[in-house]
């Protein structure tokens, strides 16, 4: 898979876990329990979206260029 199709989902994922961290530092800085609770969100999703571009990539690799669904 060329990088320009996978970028999109690469910026994605850049933005999602510069949400996270973004609601971390509020968290360190102001300690309300919310903060933490959407930092983690944002990272879980990241993660999310992670997989989804390593599955896409793997895909790619072995073959299956053909769609099922």
């Amino acid at each position: 898979m060329t990088f320009e199709k996978i970028a999109p989902l690469l910026f994605q994922t850049r933005c999602t876990l510069a949400l996270s961290a973004v609601h971390f530092g509020l968290w360190r800085q102001r300690r309300q329990v919310y903060h933490a609770t959407w930092a983690a969100a944002w990272a879980v999703y990241s993660l999310r979206l992670i997989f989804i571009s390593a599955f896409i990539e793997t895909r790619s690799l072995a073959g299956c260029s053909r769609t099922r669904w």
